[in-house]
């Protein structure tokens, strides 16, 4: 899933996001700038940075835990450690670490409880988040939503942009958000399918809309001309099935052409050698 990035767009365009989870004053959020921190030369990346404007408030690092992990929080602390020594940062920090839900907790290990007990490290499982909240902590919501309810919280959501949203920029970003997560969780589902979902006709000018499009067109065009193929060699090999799969668009219509004149997996390969 595109988590990381989603997560990225939403907490910098929406900072107050972090102070909401932890119940804080919001207003908090114009005293820090959220950044995503990659450390060189270790391949470590901090989802994001909250950094303060000045030395009086703490710096803030945010990181959304999607998936299990049984080494999370060792890599975190080893991030924050050596971010502080990269940056020569000797102030005040707390770690947010927000699960999308409780069992992908892995519990702090015992040499890091002292963090966990002066408070330095803050949990959060999405799941046990309470629904009402801003319109991004509801989008933010849907993450870790099951799909047996995600139509209807989607549902809630788009009605809420409908209702409060005015400006046409905002609006857009929000369906985005929105209709990133449709896309991820019901893969199966064709872009017109996923704009009906969405009851918004400005859907179709979006970007992740013509993105699942043009992707809804691929897969449809690699299944038929695959169909065809077996059709007529018979089962392909796994391996020149992948091959064609990653085919675009034009070299597909070709492809459709040509295989009337194809009697065996060779005669295919040739043909996407000379072709490719």
């Amino acid at each position: 899933m595109k988590t990381d990035a989603l997560f990225y767009d939403l907490f910098q365009s929406a900072p107050e996001l972090l102070f909401e989870l932890l119940g804080f004053d919001a207003s908090l959020a114009r005293s820090y700038r959220m950044d995503s921190v990659e450390i060189k030369q270790t391949a470590f990346r901090l989802d994001g940075v909250f950094l303060p404007a000045g030395p009086d408030r703490p710096l803030y690092f945010l990181e959304c835990q999607y998936q299990k992990d049984a080494d999370f929080y060792l890599r975190l602390f080893g991030q924050i450690a050596l971010y502080c020594r990269r940056k020569k940062y000797r102030g005040d920090w707390c770690a947010v670490v927000l699960f999308a839900r409780r069992s992908l907790d892995p519990g702090v290990p015992v040499g890091y409880r002292a963090f966990e007990v002066s408070g330095q490290v803050q949990r959060l499982y999405m799941q046990e988040q309470a629904q009402s909240g801003s319109l991004v902590m509801e989008v933010l919501q849907l993450l870790p939503c099951p799909r047996r309810r995600l139509r209807a919280q989607v549902a809630a959501v788009v009605e809420r942009v409908e209702r409060e949203i005015r400006v046409e920029r905002q609006r857009r970003q929000i369906m985005e958000w929105v209709e990133t997560i449709v896309v991820e969780k019901f893969p199966e589902l064709s872009a017109e399918e996923i704009a009906k979902m969405l009851k918004s006709p400005s859907l179709r000018r979006t970007r992740v809309f013509q993105e699942a499009l043009a992707e809804g067109r691929q897969a449809q065009a690699v299944a038929m001309t695959l169909r065809l193929l077996q059709h007529r060699l018979g089962a392909l090999s796994s391996e020149l099935s992948e091959q064609i799969g990653h085919l675009p668009l034009g070299t597909l219509d070709e492809l459709s052409l040509a295989l009337l004149e194809f009697d065996s997996e060779a005669q295919v390969r040739r043909w996407l050698e000379q072709h490719g």
